[in-house]
């Protein structure tokens, strides 16, 4: 992805290895275009997003990589850049934030109560 008025700049990047086409599809009407989409698989993916200072000019580089096969990375950092490229070149960073015990508590008594509905359900 770039950005600028008058200057094309690399904010987002990403790199995949080991990639297969799993599904693509195109839809459309006689009246407009054709669009396609699709999915794929892959073995490993890298993100680089570059932060962009006041100026204009890069300041550095924040990257993630994730390795399907080894198990190796960290999702929530490649989300965080992933939503990083898709918000464009901004001086401001975003942290991943881990889910609050609200949200643990919550999911463990919806856990619980299905577990009770199917034991009366017997």
């Amino acid at each position: 992805m770039t950005s600028g008025a008058d200057k094309n700049v690399k904010y987002f990047e990403m790199f995949f290895k080991e990639v297969q086409l799993t599904s693509i599809m195109m839809n459309g009407s006689s009246d407009s275009r054709p669009t396609y989409e699709g999915s794929f698989a892959y073995e490993y993916l890298k993100m680089i997003y570059t932060q962009i200072d006041e100026s204009g000019k890069p300041k550095g580089n924040v990257e993630g990589e994730y390795d399907l096969v080894k198990g190796k990375g960290s999702v929530g950092a490649l989300a965080s850049l992933f939503a990083m490229g898709l918000l464009g070149p901004s001086n401001t960073s975003l942290t991943p934030v881990p889910i609050p015990a609200a949200a643990w508590l919550l999911g463990s008594g919806l856990i619980g109560l299905i577990m009770i509905r199917r034991k009366f359900r017997k």
